[in-house]
């Protein structure tokens, strides 16, 4: 089976946003339980289930982080944990330079903004 193409992941964060802030926290901790990324992230832990794993209607199962390689399950005697995997660190890197990428042009734009609001 080859693995998920960049389309295909691209995809994924565009239709669940959210899954970007999971896979940034995940990044951040390496390994992390299901009730430490919901409360990082200020969701329900049985949506960060969903976005991992997909359930329908919320959340396809193709465009779940564990289907597309970027987060793998482990098994643990309590509850569920997750560990990132070398495809989802490398696309989380990519997701944190285009944020910031992005904040720093929201800021710029918000600076101009005001300047203009100024000068009238």
């Amino acid at each position: 089976m080859l693995g998920p193409d960049a389309r295909e992941i691209a995809e994924s964060f565009r239709r669940g946003p959210r899954r970007g802030d999971l896979l940034l926290e995940l990044d951040a901790h390496r390994i992390a339980s299901t009730s430490h990324l919901a409360a990082a992230v200020g969701i329900t832990a049985t949506r960060v289930v969903y976005m991992m794993h997909g359930r329908l209607p919320y959340y396809r199962h193709d465009q779940s982080l564990v289907r597309l390689g970027l987060a793998r399950r482990l098994k643990v005697r309590r509850g569920r944990a997750y560990e990132i995997t070398p495809l989802g660190e490398r696309v989380a890197r990519i997701l944190a330079e285009e944020r910031r990428r992005d904040e720093r042009a929201e800021s710029e734009r918000r600076w101009h903004t005001r300047r203009l609001r100024r000068e009238r």
